[in-house]
C-alpha cells in the first residue's frame, strides 16, 4: 500500500473531495450550488494516507459550508481529513414584503447570486418549489426563501363542502361533505359526512378526499 508521496498527490487528493463534497446527498442534483473546499489537515499528516483512499463524507453533509470531516478509508485503517467549504450559487429572495398566508408567484421572487455563507439552511434554489406554496409568516423585501417559511397551498380549507370518494372492496361510493380543517394536497383531513359521521381520508391533487374503506 503506497503512501502518498508528493503535493501532485494532495493537489489529486484536494480534486477528489471536491468532486465528492459537490455530488448530490439528497437536497436535490439539479440545485445550482458550486462547492469548494480547503483543506486543513496539516500536509505532514496526509503523508500517512494510502495512494488510493476510499473517501466518504463524515456525519450529514445537506449543509452547504462550513467546517466538515472527511473519512480515508485504507484497507481497515481510517483517517479523518478536516476540511472547510465554501460554496457559490442562486438563490431566491421576496421582490416586496410578503404577508403571512401569501401565495407565492413569479412575479413575487428576485434572483440573487454570491456566497452562501451566511444564509440560512434550508434555501430553495429551484424557482418551482417555490411558486405556489404559501408563506407562514412575515418575509421582508429581499429576504432569502427557505423551506421554513412556507408550506404547500391548501388544496381544500376548513368549512369547505368536499367531493368524497370512498373505496372499498369491490365498489366506490360518491358523496359530499364539509371539511373540518385546512389540508395540502396528499394530507389526511378530517371530514363531516352529511349524515353526521367523522371520518378520516387524503385530499387528492384535485380536491376531492379519497377514503380507503378496506381497511
Amino acid at each position: 500500500m503506497l503512501a502518498f508521496a508528493a503535493s501532485s498527490d494532495i493537489s489529486q487528493l484536494h480534486s477528489q473531495i471536491t468532486a465528492l463534497i459537490n455530488m448530490p446527498h439528497g437536497n436535490g442534483a439539479e440545485i445550482p450550488v458550486v462547492r469548494t473546499i480547503k483543506i486543513l489537515t496539516p500536509a505532514e499528516q496526509l503523508s500517512a494516507l494510502c495512494a488510493e483512499p476510499e473517501l466518504s463524507i463524515a456525519g450529514n453533509n445537506t449543509r452547504l459550508t462550513g467546517n466538515k470531516s472527511v473519512v480515508a478509508q485504507c484497507g481497515t485503517r481510517r483517517k479523518f481529513i478536516q476540511i472547510s467549504v465554501h460554496a457559490q450559487g442562486t438563490w431566491w429572495t421576496a421582490k416586496h414584503p410578503l404577508k403571512p398566508g401569501s401565495v407565492i408567484t413569479a412575479d413575487d421572487l428576485q434572483a440573487r447570486t454570491g456566497s452562501l455563507e451566511r444564509l440560512p439552511a434550508g434555501l430553495i434554489f429551484d424557482q418551482q418549489q417555490i411558486i405556489g406554496k404559501t408563506t407562514t409568516r412575515s418575509v421582508s423585501r429581499g429576504q432569502p426563501l427557505a423551506e421554513n417559511q412556507l408550506r404547500k397551498g391548501w388544496a381544500v380549507v376548513s368549512g369547505q363542502e368536499v367531493d368524497i370518494l370512498a373505496t372499498g372492496k369491490g365498489f366506490q361510493i360518491r358523496s359530499r361533505g364539509k371539511a373540518l380543517g385546512s389540508a395540502a394536497a396528499g394530507q389526511p383531513l378530517r371530514i363531516a359526512t352529511r349524515s353526521g359521521q367523522i371520518m378520516t381520508g387524503e385530499v387528492d391533487p384535485q380536491g376531492y378526499v379519497k377514503i380507503n374503506l378496506k381497511e
